[in-house]
């Protein structure tokens, strides 16, 4: 403001002595105007005089012509009756002359009158020289009037010459005036500029270094005054000092409380940060853990699957899962499972691990209960089902008919506890699918003809028809699991598949992905079972109301072998009637391993 508002004022100011300077010229060219007037009429005065005394000196007169005479003296009364000392010059010499002026011009009228007058009376007559106008009064008024015509031209020529220097003078001043009055402006406006400038870098200083000091979590000085932008940008910057502290507060708190070990890695895999829990978890202070490589305190056996995992995730960006074993500073060994994710900016991870120790005992547990299930009940049911089979066969002898219908129900609920156990041993391999799978170039036809291969004696029972995909495409994945799979979803498709209709099998290639999808023409899935259809233990109404019966465990197995390839399962209707299951997976790359 004040930038604007001092040149501004200076200008004004010169303004006013300008235009004072320019009212004093406009004062004396009025003078001069005055001046100028009065010797006009003087100049007029100086020639009527003259042209009546040469008239009065005329001393022939012609009878024949005294109109013409008398004509000549009343012009002559005329022009000099005419007020013309009524300007009044402030010139004093000029003032000086038009006083004397007047008086001539008086006694110049009078003349006229009484030479007038003597004309009537001897109008008609000749007049004899000296009769009219002496001669001597003639010289007399001759030599009054002729030193003012060099009065007033002397006069005349001062004013020439003075006029000319007072616009030579008028001119200088001016032009002194406005090349001082702009040297003055820039110099004002250079110190102004000169004065805000510092004032400006010094407050643009503070600013920035609060900005470092902010970047770097560190205390910030107090606020600076004023309320332009950059007052305003200094506010800016406390609050969000004070949004940040806080913010580092309750990240703190939860790095501090959180029974989960969070802790940062930088590209060489070495430690940035780590919450509190590492102390509690690990046993290790956060001095002991910072630059150290975090494979040194990760089992060797796990090593390889730790570097592998972040030297991917470096590569492919995103987030990652895994499990390793940590060597605590007890001595203790346990299991985390990893949750990881890159940063490329910042080419730093973030990690967190979780505790799974207990968890990994569990499923051992389970997987020995599993394997003893497998071992100890499947043999015996088998053993068992193939004797009552044997019993309740209608070629059996001495079996009463009675007996053989219990023996066939017997045989049913052994076929059917036989079959948990399998639903069970499948739920052990749904949930230990990403641990143990391995991803080999395949066909996507040859996965569809050994699904259909399988169940072509379930679907010949149905009258129902398998139609083979004409397209291939190679998918970079685990054969078997893949197999098994697509058997799911054509199992299904052929219980719930009217007979003599037919089950299609597609594959759909697309720029990085390979659709394999199952079409039939069942009842379809209404849209209240579609939601909850991969989920476990999910079975749609239609099946509940069938009397085919199953686990629910089939289509949650189909969507996490396709999770495990880096895919995904879905439905979607079909046009006119029936279902169609797919699974759309990864396309292999060139760069894959063959």
């Amino acid at each position: 403001m004040i930038l604007v508002l001092v040149p501004v004022l200076i200008e004004l100011v010169f303004l006013a002595l300008v235009g004072a300077m320019l009212y004093d010229a406009g004062n004396e060219y009025q003078k001069l105007q005055r001046s100028r007037d009065g010797l006009m009429r003087l100049h007029k005065f100086q020639e009527v005089a003259e042209q009546a005394l040469f008239s009065l000196a005329n001393e022939e007169v012609v009878p024949t012509n005294d109109d013409n005479r008398l004509r000549e003296i009343d012009n002559l009364l005329v022009a000099l009756e005419v007020p013309w000392s009524t300007i009044n010059p402030e010139h004093p010499e000029l003032n000086a002359i038009m006083r004397d002026s007047e008086d001539a011009r008086m006694n110049l009228i009078e003349l006229l009158k009484q030479v007038r007058l003597r004309f009537l009376k001897n109008m008609g007559k000749p007049i004899p020289p000296g009769k009219l106008l002496p001669k001597s009064s003639t010289i007399t008024m001759f030599m009054n009037v002729r030193p003012l015509s060099k009065r007033i031209i002397a006069v005349e020529t001062d004013m020439l010459n003075t006029d000319a220097g007072q616009l030579d003078t008028l001119s200088w001043k001016l032009g002194l005036l406005l090349a001082g009055g702009g040297i003055f402006g820039f110099v004002v406006s250079l110190c102004l500029v000169r004065d805000f400038t510092s004032v400006f870098l010094n407050r643009l200083g503070l600013v920035a270094q609060k900005a470092f000091l902010l970047a770097g979590g560190k205390e910030l000085p107090p606020p600076i005054d004023g309320n332009d932008e950059l007052a305003e940008l200094d506010r800016v910057l406390l609050q969000a000092q004070a949004e940040l502290k806080s913010a580092r507060q309750k990240q703190f708190a939860i790095l501090d409380n959180a029974k989960d070990v969070i802790f940062t890695l930088d590209a060489r895999l070495r430690f940035i940060t780590t919450g509190a829990a590492a102390n509690k978890v690990w046993h290790y202070c956060e001095d002991e853990l910072l630059g150290l490589s975090v494979l040194t305190i990760v089992s060797a056996p796990t090593q390889e699957v730790t570097r592998k995992h972040l030297t991917r995730l470096a590569e492919t960006g995103g987030d990652c899962e895994f499990e390793n074993d940590i060597k605590c500073k007890d001595g203790a060994v346990k299991t985390f499972l990893w949750k990881v994710s890159f940063s490329p900016e910042q080419s730093n991870y973030f990690c967190v691990a979780h505790d799974v120790s207990d968890l990994k005992a569990v499923r051992q547990l389970k997987q020995q209960f599993l394997t003893t299930a497998s071992e100890g009940l499947r043999t015996p049911l088998d053993l068992a089902n193939s004797l009552v089979g044997s019993l309740a066969d209608p070629g059996a002898k001495n079996i009463p008919a009675n007996a053989r219908e219990e023996l066939a129900k017997a045989s049913y609920n052994l076929t059917r506890l036989n079959e948990l156990v399998s639903e069970l041993l499948e739920l052990e391999a749904l949930e230990t699918m990403n641990r143990d799978i391995e991803k080999v170039p395949v066909s996507a036809k040859e996965i569809c003809r050994q699904a259909a291969q399988t169940l072509e004696a379930l679907a010949g029972a149905g009258s129902i028809k398998i139609v083979q995909p004409d397209q291939d495409a190679t998918i970079f994945g685990d054969p078997r699991r893949l197999v098994q799979a697509l058997i799911n979803l054509l199992s299904n498709a052929i219980k719930f598949s009217p007979p003599k209709s037919t089950v299609k099998l597609s594959v759909e290639k697309s720029k990085d992905r390979v659709i394999l999808s199952v079409s039939d023409e069942g009842p379809g899935i209404t849209p209240a079972d579609q939601a909850n259809l991969f989920g476990k233990f999910r079975q749609t109404t239609t099946a509940k109301t069938s009397k085919i019966k199953g686990s629910g465990l089939g289509l949650a197995l189909v969507k996490s072998i396709a999770e495990a390839h880096a895919g995904d399962a879905g439905y979607r209707p079909a046009p006119e009637k029936g279902s169609t299951f797919f699974i759309a997976l990864p396309l292999a790359s060139e760069d894959e391993p063959r």
